[in-house]
């Protein structure tokens, strides 16, 4: 509790995302919990920043919890309301959303793919490409 506290004292600074993201490569702060935070700050707030700090953040951690880094990589993309983020975050979404498909996560596949057809439904179809012919593994 105490450092939830300490959290949401820190949510309005990009200090916060950079303690978090960087906390946890360093091992400041436990990956698992970390993550959590995130996550309970895109859906309370819709974003963050910097947000290339937690894409670049959630491309390695999405080989050792890809259902958690797929779904903050959609709360951001369903969030954003800008027209150009998903152009400055092609590079790590591609590979965040390759890593979560080739996963055994059921979950973490279906995500990725949800996030792929929204982004084509946007126009992006540049991701199209990391789906199966055939649909889900």
């Amino acid at each position: 509790m105490k450092q939830r506290l300490i959290l949401l004292n820190l949510v309005p600074t990009p200090l916060n995302l950079l303690l978090l993201a960087g906390g946890s490569v360093l091992g400041i702060f436990d990956d698992t919990w970390a993550i959590a935070q995130i996550k309970q700050i895109l859906e309370l707030t819709g974003k963050v920043d910097p947000d290339f700090l937690l894409l670049e953040r959630l491309d390695v951690l999405v080989d050792t919890m890809p259902e958690s880094s797929v779904e903050c990589l959609e709360l951001m993309i369903k969030n954003d309301k800008s027209v150009w983020s998903p152009y400055g975050w092609q590079n790590e979404t591609k590979a965040i959303l390759s890593k979560a498909i080739q996963s055994t996560s059921v979950q973490a596949i279906k995500t990725a793919e949800n996030i792929i057809q929204d982004l084509g439904k946007r126009g992006h179809l540049e991701y199209r490409n990391l789906l199966s012919p055939s649909g889900s593994k």
